[in-house]
This record gives C-alpha cells, structure tokens and sequence, in this order.
C-alpha cells in the first residue's frame, strides 16, 4: 500500500509539471490530487494510524478543490472525477464506521477456516480491544474466547510436536490474554499491552 501511494504521489507531481493539452488542466491536476489524498487516508485508515481526522480534513479540502472547478468551468464529467467522488463518498463512509468493524474487516474476516485461528490469537487479542472501547463488552469476551481457542491450539500443537520452546511462550501468552479477559469483565481494561 505504502509503494502505491509513493507511485501515485509521482504521477501526481508529473502532472502538475508535464504541460500536454489534456494533462495540464487545473481540474484535471486537481483530480489527481484528490485522488493521492484519498489513497493516503485509506491507507492510515486501514493501517489504524494516528491522525486520521486531520488526514480526512485535508482530504475533504483537496477534493473540494476540482469539485468546484468542476462547476465553475462547467467541464463534461469524466471517468476521473467519478473515481474522485466515488472514493471520496466511500472515506466518507469508512471514517463513520466504528474502529472495530474496519479492524475485523481488514484483519480476520477472511479467514479460511476456523482452523486455522490459531495463526491469529494477537488479532482476536486486538479485536476485543477495540470492541471493549466501543463498549461493546459481550462482543470483547467473544473475540477474546477466539482469542483463547487460538492460543490453546497453538499449545496442543506445539505439545504434539515437542516443541518446547513455542510452549512457553504460549503460555506467557495465554496469561496475558486470560489478565484482558479479566479487565473486560472487571470494566477496567486501560491498555493493550
């Protein structure tokens, strides 16, 4: 994601210096940006970084950029600007939709199947962190009992390959899941780690 952006970010600069007849249109090197900007948020948004407002407002204030162009110059609507007002409807909608939806949506539901969960105890782990600040409590003890059923195969795996090493640390690992169980219930889980 983080080449895509990069990759975007110089075909945006190409466009505002490269002076064509169809490519140096302010709407157009406007739309381009808009796009970038775009690219960037999703990309804060999906990797659950930090400043996701201020990403979103300098997003909307680039974008509004070429929408109005747009009218002023009364310009035929191309495929661009519909890509640009599409993406920028869907931000819209991704910046509204809780932590804990985005989170379960990019990181666990596409697991194949409910056998292979053991590859993702921290991302349930994580799960029922974002579900407990929503304060969705029920959902956070679901997610931690994946979380628990994770860690728990992993230890009969190891165990079943003598795998002694891997063992421990699954078990300083359930500790630390079972002690996150134990905050959701007591409603006093103030950190992840």
């Amino acid at each position: 994601m983080a080449l895509g952006v990069f990759l975007s970010l110089i075909a945006v600069l190409l466009t505002f210096i490269i002076k064509k007849k169809d490519i140096g249109k302010p709407e157009r090197s406007f739309i381009a940006l808009g796009i970038l900007f775009l690219f960037i948020y999703f990309y804060v948004r999906v990797q659950f970084l930090p400043g996701l407002t201020i990403f979103m407002l300098l997003t909307a204030a680039v974008c509004f950029i070429p929408i109005i162009l747009f009218i002023k110059n009364k310009e035929k609507i191309r495929p661009a600007f519909i890509m640009l007002v599409s993406l920028f409807i869907l931000a819209e909608v991704s910046y509204f939709t809780p932590y804990s939806t985005v989170y379960y949506i990019v990181n666990l539901s596409n697991l194949p199947l409910a056998s292979e969960v053991k590859d993702h105890t921290r991302e349930w782990d994580r799960y029922s962190w974002q579900l407990y600040w929503e304060g969705k409590y029920d959902k956070a003890l679901l997610a931690n009992d994946n979380a628990l059923e994770a860690i728990h195969l992993n230890m009969v795996n190891d165990s079943i390959q003598g795998n002694s090493t891997y063992f421990k640390m699954d078990q300083a690992n359930l500790k630390y899941i079972n002690q996150h169980r134990q905050a959701i219930q007591n409603k006093n889980w103030n950190s992840l780690e």
